[in-house]
């Protein structure tokens, strides 16, 4: 396994964070190049791809359902499932250095925390024109869906920034003309020389390119956008 930043102990866990086609698969990919460990093979990312999700991460994120089910029903049989819950998690943590998990759940980071291990949140934010465009074309989602989970991802986030570690990296930066946030804070993630984390975002990316324009913003999803950007990183 690769180290940790010397800030955080052995015990710092990485969650990528971010709704679909927001550009977590790029993050993680460029994680794992970089040295942390995701437990799977390291993949090249393609735009139209998604990789990285634990199969053991997936099946963890039904038992988290399934307690979300049972709160309404019975506490005790709600608690078993949390309980069995954080004992697959800590099972999983123990191997890996970093998991991706869209749809992010608020509940995971506590989980974590649960589970005896510190979240750091890896937000990939994008902005919300082309992220519902890129859902429209691969899942055939409406404005409406697109937009909820848009904000309800991201305003989560927001609020997880109050409580755990984290650090934003743009995903519109990271294919386009303004790197350098981004690149610092993969650099910060993964306790990575700049220099060398600007040539695994160059050999995986290409030549940066500008966003398309012509798009009409929505003033609400790009306020939270903003938000996130200026919160780029925060450790309590």
């Amino acid at each position: 396994m690769a180290n940790m930043p010397e800030a955080h102990d052995n015990t710092t866990r990485i969650v990528v964070v971010g709704p679909p086609r927001s550009g977590t698969t790029l993050l993680a990919s460029l994680l794992s190049k970089l040295g942390v460990d995701f437990g799977l093979e390291t993949r090249d990312w393609n735009i139209n791809s998604g990789y990285y999700e634990h199969p053991q991460l997936l099946k963890i994120y039904g038992q988290i359902r399934k307690y979300n089910r049972l709160t309404q029903l019975s506490d005790n049989l709600a608690e078993r499932v949390r309980d069995n819950a954080i004992l697959h998690l800590s099972e999983l943590l123990n191997k890996v250095q970093a998991v991706k998990y869209p749809p992010i759940s608020a509940q995971l980071p506590f989980l974590m925390a649960q589970a005896g291990y510190k979240p750091m949140l890896a937000i990939s934010a994008r902005l919300f024109e082309p992220y519902a465009i890129s859902r429209m074309r691969m899942e055939g989602l409406g404005y409406s869906a697109c937009k909820n989970d848009y904000l309800e991802t991201y305003r989560t986030a927001l609020l997880l920034l109050r409580v755990y570690e984290g650090v934003v990296v743009d995903y519109e930066g990271l294919i386009g003309t303004q790197r350098e946030q981004a690149l610092q804070a993969l650099a910060t993630l993964c306790d990575a020389e700049r220099q060398q984390v600007e040539e695994v975002v160059q050999n995986s990316v290409g030549e940066a390119r500008s966003r398309a324009e012509g798009f009409e913003p929505d003033p609400e999803c790009l306020a939270v956008y903003n938000q996130l950007i200026s919160s780029h990183k925060r450790c309590p």
